[in-house]
């Protein structure tokens, strides 16, 4: 192959433009009408109305002691709780009494506390798990 072999003309392709590029097809199958398909048509509107959320995540506060049943109520039912705490931090034997409390009756249900920052403790039921 020499030189000038690269810029001779190859007789089986056609000289001038190249030809257009097809527009897509919208949903056409390369398969004969009632054989499998390629696609899926979802009703999303029926999917909408019978799906329900497994889990919720709710958020709330602990302003006093009187707070941890509504709190572990809401546990209890299966939800995920983010609790900002309110309490003041001058009677640290009140919050640790409180944590504990929390603690112990999401360890009864085989739930799980974690603290996040120092305002924020995340609670959840049985069914979920906190990597840590």
């Amino acid at each position: 192959m020499g030189l000038f072999d690269v810029f001779k003309k190859d007789e089986k392709k056609p000289i001038g433009l190249p030809d257009a590029p097809q527009p897509p097809r919208p949903f056409q199958s390369s398969k004969p009408e009632g054989e499998y398909s390629d696609y899926t048509e979802l009703d999303f509107e029926s999917l909408n109305n019978t799906l329900q959320p497994r889990y919720l995540i709710m958020v709330e506060e602990l302003n006093s002691s009187l707070d941890t049943d509504r709190i572990m109520k809401k546990v209890r039912a299966g939800h995920i709780l983010m609790v900002k705490n309110k309490l003041s931090k001058d009677e640290p034997t009140e919050l640790r009494a409180i944590f504990s409390k929390l603690k112990n009756q999401c360890a009864n249900l085989g739930g799980d506390v974690v603290a996040v920052q120092d305002d924020w403790l995340v609670l959840t039921p049985n069914a979920v798990r906190v990597i840590r």
